[in-house]
């Protein structure tokens, strides 16, 4: 009997997960703000990684673009 709701219990959060997953895929594909949110992000993100491992270039400059 233990068995049968353990795997009945993780099917289930299995679903939800991946139901959830997907909603949230659709929103941000959906959202332009959200996208645009996102990309900010990650060229910030990608700017500061970049100039961390290059303390020793001054004046550096970071370009990030995507396609």
């Amino acid at each position: 009997m233990l068995n049968d709701s353990y795997s009945v219990g993780a099917k289930l959060a299995k679903e939800m997960l991946d139901q959830g997953d997907l909603l949230i895929r659709k929103e941000f594909s959906s959202n332009q703000n959200y996208y645009k949110n996102a990309q900010d992000s990650a060229v910030s993100s990608i700017q500061y990684i970049v100039k961390q491992f290059n303390k020793d270039v001054e004046n550096l400059v970071v370009d990030v673009e995507f396609y």
